[in-house]
């Protein structure tokens, strides 16, 4: 199957912590009952999402989510698109990093616009994450939901399952 969906890339610096736990309980808020790499999410083992990053091991990894095992059979035949109620399976890739140093051709910090034009950025480890949506974040609404979500989840404490907030 070729890759459908939308693609949103995100360089995280240092470890993540509990990212996919906290990004979990966000999904609650609309899937009650989702499913994490085809497990119920609350017997999931999140510890197996954890990285070392003392190891020299760097390969890639996804964790995925969906609504139920109706929207994972979906996802079997119709990858990452939207289903007849508006919502779809997402994916996010992840893989860590060492040592990395970009240089910004041009770019505007989103929460105060300070430019960061010729500017280096210098990062000695960390997460560079891909998040796979059914459709254009910007445009479909539950995308542009769900990548809110995991941007919350980079900085929220980490919540208990099964709590409202």
């Amino acid at each position: 199957m070729d890759f459908s969906g939308y693609s949103t890339d995100l360089v995280v610096a240092g470890p993540a912590g509990h990212l996919f736990r906290r990004f979990s309980v966000r999904l609650e808020e609309r899937w009650p009952a989702h499913l994490v790499n085809g497990e119920i999410f609350r017997s999931f083992d999140f510890g197996s999402t954890s990285i070392d990053f003392e190891s020299d091991d760097m390969t890639s990894d996804i964790v995925t989510f969906s609504r139920d095992r109706e929207m994972e059979e979906f996802w079997e035949e119709e990858g990452y698109s939207l289903d007849a109620t508006g919502e779809g399976p997402v994916g996010i890739f992840y893989k860590p990093f060492k040592r990395l140093s970009i240089r910004v051709d041009r770019g505007v910090e989103v929460e105060n616009e300070t430019s960061w034009q010729d500017a280096y950025i210098a990062i000695p480890e960390g997460l560079h994450l891909s998040l796979a949506t059914p459709g254009d974040p910007s445009s479909d609404a539950f995308s542009g939901w769900v990548r809110s979500c995991l941007i919350q989840s980079l900085w929220d404490a980490p919540p208990t399952i099964g709590s409202s907030n």
